[in-house]
């Protein structure tokens, strides 16, 4: 079942103001996803990923004081 058009029929959670945008929302994050799933990019681990972002995150920290 597509979970954003359900979500949306829930009047408490809703990401989109209608089950256009939802669906458009929908088919371009399937596309993103099945992109990458073909993808012949080597993957990134995930503790390299986390430790960039950390860097970044602190980084920002530092500027933003």
């Amino acid at each position: 079942m597509n979970t954003a058009l359900k979500l949306h029929d829930d009047p408490l959670v809703y990401e989109f103001s209608n089950k256009t945008d939802a669906a458009d929302y929908d088919e371009w994050f399937r596309a993103k996803v099945n992109a990458a799933l073909n993808s012949d990019k080597p993957a990134i681990p995930h503790d390299e990923v986390v430790a960039k972002m950390r860097a970044k995150m602190a980084e920002r920290l530092r500027n933003a004081n």
